[in-house]
């Protein structure tokens, strides 16, 4: 059998300039990719100053690393979130000292870093003598409030949802100690996270 081989050259030299093109647009897609996440971090949505709310959203769910570094680039905290695709976390920096931190935001899309300029709230010290404990009640969507000191009345319990909006809100009048159960399923919302304050600010902020 002949081969032309000006033919054959015709027709690997057209294979080629396919492989080419395919390649191309395979890079092209990649280099292009854009980000589908959205990332906030705001604070002040209570009378506490010192705690900052992280309200993450993305199109498709992935796992999260949340981590905070301080001025000098060291590793105060590092949280890990799984499978998700929006959450709202508070993180309370009322025991760092006032200066300048970066909340990195990473997951499948790449990574983002938020500045924080921290300013160390005058109300600080008034929660030491309050003391706030909650508990999850096993075998149930149930969780167990303490609160325990003295004038500490009214405390306000707010549950906020994955996206940082208020979906349920209760004060409390106790002059000394008291002990509520909440029962999470009659709460609207997902990604629940549960915040107690007082006048002196935030006590206590738990991610359910």
């Amino acid at each position: 059998m002949k081969i032309n081989m000006k033919n054959l050259r015709s027709v690997l030299v057209a294979l080629l300039m396919v492989s080419v093109v395919n390649g191309f647009a395979k890079d092209k897609g990649l280099s292009t990719e854009k980000r589908s996440s959205k990332i906030v971090v705001t604070s002040g949505q209570t009378a506490n100053k010192d705690v900052y709310r992280l309200v993450y959203q993305s199109e498709v769910a992935g796992n999260v690393s949340v981590s905070i570094y301080n001025e000098k680039g060291e590793l105060l905290m590092e949280d890990r979130i799984r499978n998700v695709s929006a959450f709202s976390r508070p993180y309370n920096f009322d025991a760092l000292p006032a200066g300048k931190y970066s909340l990195v935001v990473e997951d499948a899309k790449g990574k983002e870093t938020k500045e924080i300029f921290h300013q160390v709230s005058a109300v600080a010290s008034a929660n030491t003598n309050v003391v706030v404990k909650v508990t999850a009640v096993e075998g149930s969507a149930k969780y167990a409030l303490s609160v325990v000191g003295a004038q500490i009345q009214p405390v306000a319990v707010k549950f906020y949802d994955a996206f940082g909006q208020l979906v349920y809100a209760d004060s409390i009048e106790e002059t000394e100690s008291f002990r509520k159960v909440y029962d999470v399923t009659k709460v609207k919302g997902r990604g629940l996270t549960l915040e107690v304050e007082n006048s002196t600010g935030v006590l206590q902020t738990v991610a359910l």
